[in-house]
């Protein structure tokens, strides 16, 4: 059964459905270094094997509302549903991975009502 949310950290509910293939400088998608945002309910993770980039929060508007810089000491932060963000710049030897997660208890319950 599901930890209820408000009683524990909801990162631990999350469950990854989705892990993209290893990246680097030039196979970066185009659409990761616009503005974008990811679907209702869905989380994102991007994980640094090598190298660094900036990473940017962005308003609605496009606006940049924080930029950082990570690498592989310095993880992102997990990216939350429907936030704004975009990859503003990689180094050479950039290497990193994304993946998808959505919450246990968003599954539980699709399930219960089918």
């Amino acid at each position: 059964m599901p930890i209820d949310v408000e009683q524990e950290n909801p990162m631990e509910q999350l469950l990854c459905y989705k892990t993209l293939p290893i990246w680097h400088k030039d196979t970066v998608p185009d659409a990761f270094k616009q503005q974008h945002n990811t679907q209702p309910g869905t989380w994102a993770q991007l994980n640094i094997r090598q190298g660094q980039l900036t990473f940017e929060l962005l308003t609605e508007s496009g606006e940049v509302s924080e930029s950082h810089q990570f690498d592989v000491t310095r993880q992102p932060p997990m990216i939350a549903p429907q936030q704004w963000h975009r990859i503003a710049s990689t180094s050479d030897d950039i290497e990193c991975q994304l993946s998808f997660s959505v919450h246990l208890r968003s599954i539980t319950s699709k399930n219960s009502t089918t």
